[in-house]
């Protein structure tokens, strides 16, 4: 079985044995190029704007030549006998029949808004092992290396996107502590988002930590100063002002249940 991964350092395993340490750079990038553009056929002359822009065009058809060769080489065929990349003419794309699997694609294959448990959501929260293709850079691959960048933008959307929606359904089944996990994973991505800020604030109160959720705020307050030269938004400052006045628990308008945080992710 062939396995991509995507979602961190880019690595490609064969019957769970890693061959990308036996591949360059370049190669790894013209896989992933294949499998990212799965559903047609890529033409050869993109390829090469893609990997060898800078090449004359006869020196570039002999890259591509030899990287398609020795990715027949380095993969082998299946058990039915077919290869992993199907190239013609002036065309090469991934053989639909040959198997294997990949981190992206299985991402790209989810709609987050209809998944229902959270062991699936967990699965594939667990899919992210850093930025995408982290640490590929190809020297003098403009168009390349911003494809890479795009992506790593989808990639972290939907990466929030699946830690917004496992934020909803632990606040739901009142399961606090691993929702403040799952707040502090969102923080890191997103440092300056308010409505993470104010769920694990409101967290924090509701569960009677009145000096964390202080402290969370006057963390927070500091890092919008320091970087963004701004101040939390009203919401958040009556919330803490709240905090401030009050010895016991939250007023019912910021326990309630997801009421701010359903009202933001919705």
């Amino acid at each position: 079985m062939l396995t991509i991964n995507m979602l961190g350092k880019g690595a490609i395993f064969h019957d769970n044995e890693c061959i990308s340490e036996k591949l360059s750079s370049k190669l790894i990038a013209l896989i992933c190029l294949l499998v990212l553009n799965r559903n047609r056929d890529m033409s050869k002359e993109k390829l090469i704007a893609y990997l060898w822009p800078d090449s004359d065009d006869e020196a570039a058809k002999s890259n591509l030549r030899f990287n398609l060769w020795n990715i027949k080489k380095s993969i082998p065929q299946s058990e039915d006998g077919e290869d992993f990349i199907i190239s013609g003419r002036d065309y090469c794309r991934i053989n639909e029949k040959y198997p294997y699997s990949c981190d992206k694609v299985r991402l790209d294959s989810f709609k987050v808004s209809q998944v229902e448990k959270i062991e699936d959501l967990l699965q594939l929260k667990n899919l992210f092992q850093g930025d995408f293709l982290e640490g590929l850079y190809l020297r003098n691959c403009n168009e390349f290396n911003e494809m890479i960048l795009f992506e790593r933008v989808v990639c972290q959307n939907k990466q929030v996107e699946i830690l917004e929606k496992l934020i909803g359904m632990y606040e739901a089944q009142e399961r606090f502590e691993e929702e403040l996990q799952i707040l502090n994973e969102a923080a890191a991505i997103e440092p300056y988002n308010e409505k993470f800020a104010y769920q694990a604030i409101r967290i924090y109160g509701k569960t009677g930590n009145r000096t964390a959720a202080i402290n969370y705020y006057k963390n927070f307050e500091i890092v919008l100063r320091r970087n963004l030269n701004t101040s939390p938004n009203s919401e958040l400052k009556l919330l803490y002002k709240e905090l401030l006045e009050s010895t016991g628990g939250l007023k019912s308008e910021h326990r309630d249940k997801g009421k701010y945080l359903k009202r933001q992710l919705d």
